[in-house]
């Protein structure tokens, strides 16, 4: 995460909050996110027939 200088301090306390929800949420996901990587590369996503690039 970029971090100015010049940040107030309630600016950096709101970014530290929001970096810790954004991992808070991944570790909550995890499995998830694992589970729909595998499906995804076991199957493709629905769109691959239909991509021209």
């Amino acid at each position: 995460m970029l971090h100015d200088d010049h940040c107030e301090p309630a600016q950096v306390g709101t970014d530290k909050a929001v970096q810790h929800q954004s991992q808070e949420w991944f570790k909550e996901n995890r499995k998830a996110i694992d589970q729909y990587n595998r499906r995804v590369d076991e199957h493709g996503v629905f769109s691959d027939d239909l991509r021209t690039f």
